[in-house]
């Protein structure tokens, strides 16, 4: 799916969500996990609402160049992202690309688990690979990685 609209687009529950998104993108909470397929490339914005939980089997999500990530939960409403199975490296990842334009990707309140199935170089337990100056982590966890 590549959105081409001007207005931001808020998900309320599709899935899987796989393929390019180029166009400012809002994931909202739901009251079942989304489900990440093979890959996810963002070219624009995607913000990621508190609550958010993402289920993946394999694939990754990839922040292109000019795409930002803002997922910022609460210590109450963390953002999720973990593997269909509960088997490290279920799943590989988050990968930020190389960044030209200054963005800066958040993270804060986001726990990661069950992925590192990538082979890139990687960080925060194998479940990022980040080529970007500017991710900023706050009150995060990563956990039972491949790696």
């Amino acid at each position: 799916m590549i959105p081409l609209l001007t207005q931001p687009i808020t998900l309320e529950g599709q899935s899987p969500i796989q393929g390019f998104w180029d166009g400012i993108t809002i994931w909202k909470k739901l009251n079942a996990p989304y489900s990440l397929g093979s890959y996810v490339k963002v070219e624009d914005t995607l913000t990621l609402q508190p609550g958010v939980h993402f289920v993946a089997d394999g694939g990754w999500l990839s922040i292109e160049p000019g795409g930002t990530l803002v997922a910022v939960g609460t210590a109450a409403e963390p953002i999720v992202f973990t593997g269909v199975t509960q088997t490290p490296g279920a799943w590989d990842g988050i990968y930020f690309a190389v960044h030209n334009r200054g963005q800066v990707h958040r993270l804060e309140y986001v726990h990661m688990s069950y992925g590192g199935g990538d082979s890139r170089e990687l960080i925060a337990n194998g479940l990022i690979t980040n080529y970007s100056a500017g991710l900023y982590i706050a009150p995060s966890s990563f956990r039972h990685s491949s790696r």
